[in-house]
């Protein structure tokens, strides 16, 4: 799946979360998207998605997997 989905947390006030959203197309086709509290995506058998060691080791962070 050639798109970039990009979610960034940051604090604008210490009492204040900010959550920035960004989706990349990096195909040349057409990609209709929502953004949910997930990614709604049309998954099908054999497709993966493939998440960075940064990635893996901020949500333990967050969420203390």
């Amino acid at each position: 799946m050639p798109y970039r989905l990009e979610k960034t947390y940051s604090f604008a006030a210490e009492d204040r979360l900010r959550i920035d959203y960004q989706v990349t197309n990096l195909s040349p086709f057409p990609f209709a998207f929502l953004w949910a509290a997930h990614p709604l995506l049309r998954i099908e058998e054999g497709m993966q998605i493939i998440v960075s060691r940064r990635v893996e080791r901020d949500c333990r962070l967050l969420f203390g997997t």
